[in-house]
């Protein structure tokens, strides 16, 4: 939510995904142990990580029977997944990313990181050689950029012989797909949103569309009653419980966070496989039902439907309750006990939830409204 409100509040800035070699792994752990040891509320975490990191102890991969015995022990490292992994990542990476923070900030960009999701926003000629100068600062704590895999996008209008300059200095490509037509479309994808032309994000969205419903439709198949006959393997309950609780909610992230102007094929796809599995489940075609059992269907079940909602109904509401949930934390706020960063300007939002909001050509309001 905050790229793409930086972006829009923005035009002429470029964002650049970086990409880490073998993050979680090549971390040197001084680094943690010397930014938990910054703050005295984290120091019994200091002690834990410590402990950790000198016991000479087995490390399991994989689980159940399938476990063997990793090739390092614990203090030589933890595998990735462990619960203690990212938590720690992040905050041996915190420094680093303080410095670019601030360093940008009087430049002119940002700075934006989840875990080893990292992103640098800003003026083509502020951004692309805050890169190097980020590259520094992280090899301090034994990481190393993966140029590779980093992408980065502009505004076509914006696109400039300086930008492309810069941008090859760098050695950063520009992040694109490709069209049905073989046309390129440039765009990248920023925490699993697409931000990009409006073309790219519909084929991107299309694209991760097509790949949950193959996924739910495999699921279903795997657990067919019709398939599986035998009473000792419930089936049918599983595959129910999995669309209740789980198979549902597929799409929610990207409603959530991606304008509704852009979501109606994603839902219209997720929608059409979860009724192919309510089909499988009950043995039942959807054509055959009433309009009134449809509607049914799609209340909670406290008012006595199954509690399948349909996404093409909620995207809406869901978007709403994204831009409430992403946007409020990342303006400035005031606590009894000082003033809490946050990491947007609130100029940057104002197209977006200020005074003449509903008027902005850029906000989804119009969309919605």
């Amino acid at each position: 939510m905050a790229i793409i409100l930086l972006l829009e509040a923005n035009p002429d800035w470029v964002i650049i995904a970086l990409n880490f070699s073998n993050a979680f792994n090549e971390i040197q752990r001084h680094s943690i142990l010397e930014e938990l040891w910054k703050y005295t509320e984290l120091r019994p975490l200091w002690y834990y990580n410590f402990r950790n990191m000198m016991i000479s102890g087995f490390i399991g991969l994989g689980y159940g029977p399938f476990m063997k015995a990793a090739i390092y022990q614990m203090d030589e490292g933890v595998k990735q997944g462990d619960m203690e992994t990212i938590p720690n990542f992040c905050k041996g990476i915190n420094q680093a990313n303080k410095s670019t923070h601030d360093s940008l900030q009087e430049k002119g960009g940002t700075i934006l990181s989840g875990a080893d999701d990292t992103y640098i926003l800003g003026p083509p000629e502020i951004a692309f050689p805050e890169v190097k100068l980020h590259e520094e600062r992280l090899a301090s704590i034994g990481l190393k950029l993966n140029y590779s895999k980093m992408k980065c996008y502009i505004k076509e209008s914006k696109k400039s012989e300086m930008y492309h300059e810069l941008r090859e200095a760098a050695i950063i490509p520009e992040g694109f797909t490709e069209g049905e037509d073989g046309t390129t479309l440039f765009g990248v994808s920023a925490y699993r949103v697409p931000i990009g032309s409006v073309v790219f994000v519909i084929e991107w969205l299309k694209t991760k569309g097509e790949r949950i419903r193959s996924n739910m439709l495999e699921i279903g198949n795997l657990l067919d009653p019709t398939r599986i006959a035998s009473r000792h393997i419930p089936s049918r309950q599983c595959l129910w419980l999995l669309i209740l609780n789980c198979l549902q909610f597929k799409g929610n992230y990207f409603v959530r966070n991606i304008s509704p102007q852009f979501t109606e094929g994603l839902c219209t796809t997720l929608d059409s496989a979860i009724d192919k599995l309510m089909g499988q489940c009950f043995s039942l075609k959807s054509e055959e039902l009433s309009t009134f059992n449809k509607i049914r269907i799609h209340l909670p079940i406290r008012l006595r439907g199954l509690g399948v909602r349909e996404l093409s109904h909620v995207r809406y509401a869901e978007f709403i309750g994204g831009v409430v949930d992403g946007i409020l934390p990342l303006l400035l706020q005031h606590h009894d006990d000082g003033e809490l960063h946050g990491k947007v300007n609130k100029l940057y939002v104002e197209h977006w939830i200020g005074q003449n909001c509903l008027m902005s050509e850029h906000g989804p309001w119009s969309k919605i409204i």
